[in-house]
């Protein structure tokens, strides 16, 4: 079963069995706070994943470690003394990326420019010692202090739901406990810091499901403003719900108020239930130059945490025949732990470079004849940059089935296929169009127009 025909069945499952009117015992609609999580430990047990063994599934250890990062909870501390009192901007950033040597968040740098200095900044990938911005450590100080204090004897009665469904014998209630719990700590939370900022609006690129913050945005009358991150598509139970979903009051379910997407052609890919989205564009990802030349002569292949086994496959067939080729390969951000590993391994070719966040896709976009992918938003950036796109299909990788018919695209089967399938010669098409400035300027004056008016009739 590919991830789009599971897709559909997941949507049919939760409206017949009317998953999103299920609460808690404290009356909390639970159902859309767990999905995400839900969707793909589901999936990953059709496929045969012992990880998602329930006994394997525990709280996140890493608040462990905290205590070994006094200076990030120092950090934090001055960060919070220095902007004590009331900003008119709330921004969770996600700086995943190094560009000309300096930290970037390619998704939210150029809103930033035009929201202005009065916010508060949670950078959520890179934590800063320099006060620069907030680690949020106090975060998961208070999650682990409200977990262990707050301990609930729901029950969630999904197993057999899913039994029907899939046909699986699984046993989800201490994994959506764990959940629920870190959802209501969180909330709580948030409820402290937005009340002591009392913030005008709420800017974010997720990072993770931050599902606490939508929340408390709503429930204290936040605007909450999302930027599209990557990849979104009917195949990310993020930003894809049933369309009976319109049937709900909005409470069933938790999504920010308004969503900026790179186009057009994102927002009508997915089915995400926020009041209005808006296809403002992003600078980085837009470009529009001729297709490849023969300048362009490395082959890139593009890995992440959840199917880098798949691609080292691929990249070792190809290495094997084609040893003089110049190879990158760019890990995901997520894949911190396996760089030293991964650098080691291919440190006997010459003429490969594996990289991490020291440079962009784009930079490798420039040198690059093929980009080689499972699934990506770097698809899109190929071809929209005039590459060669290779597709190494499994299941996962149908959620990018739009473009496996696309002139630039060779989907391979087996390793072979890289060797054996004829490459075309590559055309462009516009998948992200460009910052909109003026219109971003044009929101932010009728978003301080609204915010005054609420004001004033408080």
């Amino acid at each position: 079963m590919n991830i789009v025909e599971y897709t559909k069945i997941f949507h049919e499952m939760e409206v017949k069995s009317k998953l999103f009117e299920l609460k808690t015992s404290d009356n909390i609609y639970f159902w859309d706070i767990v999905r995400y999580d839900v969707f793909f430990f589901i999936y990953r047990s059709i496929q045969g994943d012992k990880s998602t063994d329930v006994k394997n599934i525990k709280a996140d250890k890493t608040l462990l470690r905290v205590l070994d990062r006094i200076s990030y909870l120092i950090n934090d501390l001055k960060y919070l003394l220095r902007n004590s009192g009331e900003k008119k901007y709330l921004i969770f950033r996600c700086s995943r990326n190094f560009i000309n040597g300096k930290e970037v968040d390619i998704i939210s740098d150029e809103y930033m420019k035009f929201i202005g200095n009065d916010s508060f900044v949670i950078e959520t990938f890179n934590k800063h010692k320099d006060v620069t911005s907030f680690n949020n450590y106090a975060l998961l100080l208070y999650k682990k202090l409200y977990c262990a204090l707050n301990k609930t004897k729901d029950t969630y009665n999904i197993d057999s739901i899913v039994k029907n469904t899939f046909g699986l014998d699984i046993h989800l209630d201490e994994f959506i406990k764990v959940r629920v719990t870190s959802f209501k700590a969180e909330r709580s939370y948030y409820r402290m810091l937005f009340k002591k900022l009392k913030p005008q609006a709420i800017f974010l690129v997720q990072n993770g499901i931050q599902k606490a913050i939508m929340y408390v945005g709503r429930e204290m009358e936040i605007p909450v403003i999302e930027f599209q991150h990557g990849l979104i598509n009917y195949c990310h139970p993020a930003y894809s719900y049933p369309d009976e979903i319109k049937k709900y009051k909005n409470n069933e379910f938790i999504v920010p108020d308004n969503f900026f997407a790179f186009s057009e052609y994102w927002i009508k890919n997915v089915n995400y239930p926020v009041k209005r989205s808006y296809p403002m564009g992003n600078s980085h990802y837009y470009t529009f130059v001729p297709p490849v030349n023969e300048d362009r002569d490395e082959i890139t292949f593009i890995s992440a945490d959840t199917y880098h086994q798949k691609v080292e496959e691929y990249l070792d067939y190809f290495l094997e025949h084609r040893p003089e080729a110049k190879v990158n390969l760019k890990l995901h951000p997520n894949q911190g732990k396996e760089v030293q590993r991964i650098r080691q391994k291919y440190s006997v070719y010459k003429n490969v470079t594996v990289y991490y966040t020291e440079v962009t896709v784009k930079e490798l976009l420039k040198r690059s004849r093929e980009i080689i992918i499972l699934t990506s938003t770097c698809g899109y950036e190929a071809i929209q940059y005039g590459c060669n796109l290779g597709i190494i299909r499994d299941e996962m990788s149908y959620d990018i089935q739009d473009l496996f018919d696309h002139p630039n695209t060779r989907v391979f089967d087996t390793p072979e296929d890289i060797l054996n399938k004829p490459m075309n010669q590559p055309i462009t098409t516009i998948f992200f169009e460009n910052f909109k400035a003026d219109e971003f300027k044009k929101y932010m004056i009728q978003l301080e127009k609204n915010t005054k008016n609420k004001n004033m009739g408080a």
